[in-house]
């Protein structure tokens, strides 16, 4: 339950703040595919290939490529197209021009990714590119013609996850080519990926949003603004314009979990990113983040984190 986050002041602002601003993910700093910030610029090659290990936040935008991820193992959420869930394993998303995906990580996340440009199937984007852009593409025919530009992310069944894993592998061994091999063999596994998936798509095997998933992504962007002050989950209902029980039921079923432990997440995945990425103490880090008594901002550390604060920054620093 979220009651242990709960206070009934200082509510007002938090309220209209829901009011006045929509959701935002482009308001997420952008970083690239990884853990140690390195710059990735899509744009200097045709396609890519690339296995990522997730131990921290970390965002994904397309930088001028058309980028395909597929979440392999892990624990935590993900953020993408406004919507936020309960990170599955056997996941596939699409990052162009028009979305972007978040990984927010309770364990090491493995992700691998495939990037590439319309260039490489003989055509040419204006703009940013997106998958639609290689949609003439006749041997892609298969994918398109099921293809809803509405979604961009669909659950692998676990039957054809070892294939989709080993596409993804096999594209990553393509590092070692020269270019021209390089592209030629990417161009047929991405062919091949895409019309994997098309055959999920066909079958109704995929996953769409759950039911109440518009809310549950205002409340979420309105948490992720505010989750180190007080938060009043009535006034939060009444912001949402639902009823209080209606909103615990629907973003359990859209999150996995409650409110209350979805800020103690929020809090503690800033604190380990402040922890390494700042020279700050461990008290004004704890400050920062929302909790005002060391005893329990190291045990729910721990209990997130498997290590205390310290402990955390000595050995991943």
């Amino acid at each position: 339950m979220c009651y242990n986050m709960v206070d009934s002041t200082d509510s007002g602002d938090f309220c209209a703040d829901m009011n006045r601003e929509p959701i935002n993910i482009n308001e997420i700093p952008v970083s690239c595919l990884g853990t140690n910030g390195e710059n990735t610029d899509h744009a200097v090659f045709s396609a890519e290939s690339d296995r990522k290990i997730f131990t921290k936040p970390s965002v994904t935008d397309s930088r001028g490529a058309i980028v395909i991820a597929y979440i392999s193992s892990g624990r935590g959420q993900t953020v993408h197209c406004g919507y936020e869930q309960q990170l599955k394993p056997g996941t596939v998303f699409v990052i162009d021009g028009k979305n972007r995906l978040e990984i927010l990580p309770v364990s090491p996340v493995v992700v691998y990714t495939c990037a590439f440009v319309p260039e490489l199937f003989g055509r040419s984007a204006l703009r940013a590119p997106v998958l639609s852009d290689i949609s003439s593409e006749p041997v892609l025919e298969p994918f398109f013609s099921r293809f809803d530009g509405s979604r961009s992310a669909w659950r692998i069944p676990t039957a054809k996850s070892e294939t989709f894993q080993s596409l993804f592998c096999s594209m990553t061994d393509c590092a070692k080519l020269s270019p021209v091999i390089r592209d030629g063999i990417m161009r047929l596994r991405i062919s091949e990926l895409l019309l994997n998936l098309a055959d999920i798509i066909n079958t109704g095997s995929d996953t769409a949003p759950p039911a109440g998933s518009e809310t549950v992504a205002a409340v979420i962007a309105c948490l992720r603004r505010n989750y180190a002050g007080k938060i009043n989950c009535n006034d939060l209902a009444r912001a949402a314009c639902v009823s209080r029980s209606k909103l615990f039921a629907d973003f359990r079923a859209a999150t996995g979990k409650t409110i209350g432990k979805y800020i103690e997440e929020l809090r503690i995945s800033k604190a380990a990113s402040l922890l390494l990425d700042t020279n700050d103490t461990v008290h004004n880090i704890m400050y920062e983040v929302g909790y005002r008594d060391m005893k329990m901002f190291c045990r729910r550390f721990r209990e997130q984190m498997n290590a205390t604060p310290s402990e955390y920054r000595k050995a991943n620093r």
